[in-house]
């Protein structure tokens, strides 16, 4: 349990120095930026962020914006990621307990 405690804070604490770096802000802060720009690209491209191509962010001028999301979707999984496997295990310990 304390492995995979050390495992998720030290993924925190590398991810927030990430954004820190990179964006000026903290985890929370990225994803609520992560948020607003995925709307902000559905809005203007009139698509789920999933199918917007290339000739949409031509289109509509949103090439920074969409690979701002995309930086913070690849930076902010890994986290994502920590907090399910640390979910889990907390799960299954707790099921092997009983």
């Amino acid at each position: 349990m304390k492995t995979v405690d050390r495992y998720y804070n030290n993924i925190y604490k590398l991810t927030e120095r990430i954004t820190k770096k990179l964006f000026k802000k903290n985890i929370i802060q990225c994803l609520k930026e992560r948020y607003e720009l995925k709307t902000k690209l559905e809005k203007v491209t009139g698509k789920k962020i999933e199918y917007v191509d290339n000739n949409d962010l031509v289109r509509c001028k949103a090439g920074y914006d969409y690979s701002r999301y995309k930086t913070l979707c690849k930076i902010l999984e890994v986290i994502e990621t920590a907090c399910t496997l640390k979910t889990f295990t907390i799960e299954e310990y707790e099921n092997e307990c009983r």
